[in-house]
């Protein structure tokens, strides 16, 4: 065997020895994505994260993931996107500050699934060719 395979298969073992418990990993970083969001966006987009982060992490621990997170924030993004196309081409709002009151509701929605399709990156897991 030589030098440089011996050397990546002790890298590879030392990197499952000192690889935190997965469950106990994504959990963790599920509940400061989802109170992130709470702080941040507001605490109904918080509980709306938790649960679009609670089906990813079933899907963890069922064994076959899912990108339910990256699914459901693109998802958001394409109502957002949409909506906002609907609502100018039907009300036309006022160009100077009156556009804003027009947009508004959507911005909680909005923030959520830019925080949501970040997670899932933070989320997904890193596979190292050796």
């Amino acid at each position: 065997m030589s030098d440089l395979a011996n050397r990546n298969q002790c890298n590879a073992e030392m990197h499952d020895r000192c690889e935190p418990d997965k469950p106990v990993a994504l959990t963790l970083k599920v509940g400061i994505i989802a109170s992130t969001v709470a702080l941040t966006v507001g605490p109904l987009w918080g509980v709306i994260a938790l649960c679009v982060a609670a089906g990813q992490l079933a899907t963890y621990w069922r064994g076959r993931p899912i990108k339910v997170m990256a699914i459901m924030g693109i998802g958001m993004a394409a109502y957002t996107a949409i909506a906002v196309a609907v609502i100018e081409r039907r009300d036309a709002p006022v160009p100077n500050a009156g556009w804003t009151s027009a947009f508004e509701h959507l911005n909680g929605l909005a923030l959520t699934a830019v925080a949501v399709v970040a997670a899932s990156n933070m989320l997904t897991p890193v596979r190292r060719r050796i």
